[in-house]
């Protein structure tokens, strides 16, 4: 089937609608089977198709980049200006108000108090004191390295990855 680019782009119009509507998931069953189908039909066309799958790939990247970036710039955004009602209540001697659409109140934090030490954790009495082991990896890596046979280490193989440049 020889696919013309406008089928291409409405192939990948589709393809990334049901990727959308997947979460992004590809391993999800109807997702897989639209990815496999696509690239079935691959015929004189593979690398166009190709070109617009890692097109597609750089578009969610990118779109996904700049939710991250966007997300946690309003999640700071949110945290100070709770901050600043805070600092505004406080200063206003405000325990509790209540507006037509919220219910606000200074409450104390739950949990532990917190527990502030005076000292390093060196200069503590051994009692207060906790011990942790663990693996020197460097160590093990040149051992291996060197050619020492160990019982409790060895090394992997090296995975693989696609790049997209």
């Amino acid at each position: 089937m020889s696919a013309t680019l406008m089928h291409i782009s409405a192939d990948l119009a589709a393809l990334e609608e049901l990727l959308l509507e997947a979460g992004g998931d590809v391993s999800d069953p109807e997702a897989d089977a639209a990815v496999d189908a696509w690239f079935a039909e691959l015929g004189g066309a593979r690398d166009q198709k190709v070109d617009d799958y890692c097109s597609l790939y750089e578009k969610l990247k990118r779109r996904g980049e700049r939710r991250k970036r966007l997300a946690e710039s309003d999640a700071k955004a949110a945290a100070r200006l709770k901050e600043r009602l805070q600092y505004f209540f406080e200063v206003q001697g405000i325990l509790k108000l209540e507006t037509d659409s919220y219910r606000l109140s200074i409450a104390n934090n739950g949990g532990l108090l917190p527990l502030l030490v005076d000292r390093a954790a060196e200069a503590l009495p051994a009692e207060f004191q906790k011990i942790t082991v663990t693996a020197d990896n460097e160590a093990i890596r040149q051992a291996l390295e060197s050619g020492e046979p160990l019982d409790f280490a060895h090394f992997g193989e090296r995975g693989r990855h696609l790049r997209i440049k």
